[in-house]
């Protein structure tokens, strides 16, 4: 089960069995928005959420990450797809993301 994640006043939490985002205002609760990310799947989402600057970084099961920016308003900005099975939260060390699949450790980086 993916955990919630808190990126200035805005909690985001992604449902893992029908893929949908909920976006609320932390100090009070209130709806920002809610969208699907991908196709609603039974547990769809294993991996918790990672932020990066600006950026929200969300991979389901099937490897597809879903990168967001920030805000009080949904903007897709990508969909970048692993083509492989992750269950495993993404790390981000020194420049590097790493993705454990079902097969194999990815590393992917900007040299």
């Amino acid at each position: 089960m993916p955990s919630s994640l808190i990126h200035g006043d805005l909690l985001y939490q992604i449902n893992d069995m029908q893929s949908i985002l909920t976006v609320f205002r932390a100090k009070s609760g209130e709806l920002a928005y809610q969208e699907r990310l991908g196709v609603a799947t039974r547990e769809g989402f294993s991996a918790s959420p990672v932020s990066v600057g600006n950026l929200i970084y969300f991979t389901n099961d099937d490897g597809q990450t879903f990168v967001i920016e920030a805000g009080p308003t949904f903007t897709l900005r990508r969909v970048n797809d692993l083509k492989a099975r992750v269950i495993a939260s993404p790390a981000l060390v020194d420049g590097t993301w790493y993705w454990r699949t079902d097969k194999e450790l990815l590393a992917i980086g900007n040299r």
